[in-house]
């Protein structure tokens, strides 16, 4: 791919426990692609910030016009540079970020993961990048979930790779209910997407037929699978990640149907959620636990 133009390569995900990580360790396994991690959303922040600017432009563009025309005995309280430079200033944020570094490394190949954003942030980041492609995963929303019960449920001396006060808790996991829905709303719904520049996947594809999804995610890339390593998907990256013995046995508690309580029931059921999954080809009951007749108003 000695042709491709350094413009970002990036992995998004609808929410935490996709396997986002996976695919971001397989693409990493090619020497020539650095995708960085999650940044908690600021990019998405600081560029939708920057959107403020265009609207300024718009509006006392002639302002500047006024100055370039007669000089300084203008009115010229909200003169700002063009949008076009606007633009070069959000490319220099990511690139000063993101591709200056990985160039560095020797990797001209760059971009990053998260798993916050709505494929609106993909279709504003094509608008500065024409070439950008965006790999996105998603996966059944009950086993996210009962990955993330699992976390909330950690003790904090147990929590031995991140800050006490980044600890998961309950409303992190309403918060990625919400987040797990809009995001797939969007991707569903943006008509601004095609396969062109969005390979969709799920995880389930992912771990079930590593080897055919990785060689169609390689030509997609116009890349050879032979480039990259399959030996991630031996490698038990998550069992290992707080006790640091690779491939050791996962001791995480398997949460079936049965075992969730009613407020986590309805958590995982409401009827957005059950919707968007269905739409996502996923299926969620409407009731598990018959015999107390909840419902989701008596909830929120």
């Amino acid at each position: 791919m000695t042709d491709r133009k350094p413009e970002p390569l990036l992995i998004f995900a609808s929410g935490q426990r996709t396997g986002s990580t996976l695919l971001q360790r397989f693409i990493l396994s090619n020497p020539r692609i650095m995708v960085w991690g999650e940044h908690d959303g600021v990019l998405g922040k600081v560029l939708k910030q920057m959107e403020r600017l265009y609207d300024w432009d718009s509006m006392f563009a002639h302002e500047l016009e006024a100055f370039i025309d007669t000089g300084y005995n203008n009115f010229v309280p909200c003169m700002i540079p063009p949008a076009n430079i606007i633009q070069d200033t959000q490319r220099a944020v990511l690139e000063t970020l993101y591709r200056e570094p990985a160039l560095r490394m020797g990797r001209d190949i760059w971009g990053f993961k998260e798993v916050l954003y709505r494929a609106d942030v993909a279709v504003r980041l094509r608008e500065l990048y024409p070439n950008l492609k965006v790999l996105y995963i998603t996966r059944h929303p009950f086993n996210c979930f009962v990955s993330i019960l699992n976390e909330e449920r950690l003790k904090p001396y147990e929590v031995v790779t991140m800050p006490l006060e980044e600890s998961w808790t309950r409303k992190r996991t309403i918060d990625w209910i919400t987040d797990w829905a809009d995001i797939n709303e969007s991707f569903l719904d943006n008509p601004h997407l095609n396969d062109e520049w969005v390979f969709r996947l799920t995880f389930e594809q992912l771990v079930a037929d590593p080897v055919s999804t990785t060689a169609r995610i390689a030509d997609w890339l116009g890349m050879a699978q032979s480039e990259f390593d399959m030996g991630v998907f031996s490698h038990r990256l998550y069992a290992s990640r707080n006790n640091g013995q690779p491939n050791k046995r996962d001791t995480r508690a398997k949460i079936t149907w049965e075992d969730l309580s009613i407020e986590e029931s309805l958590l995982i059921t409401q009827p957005r959620l059950r919707e968007v999954a269905e739409r996502a080809g996923y299926h969620l009951p409407e009731l598990i636990h018959e015999k107390r007749m909840f419902r989701h108003e008596d909830l929120f």
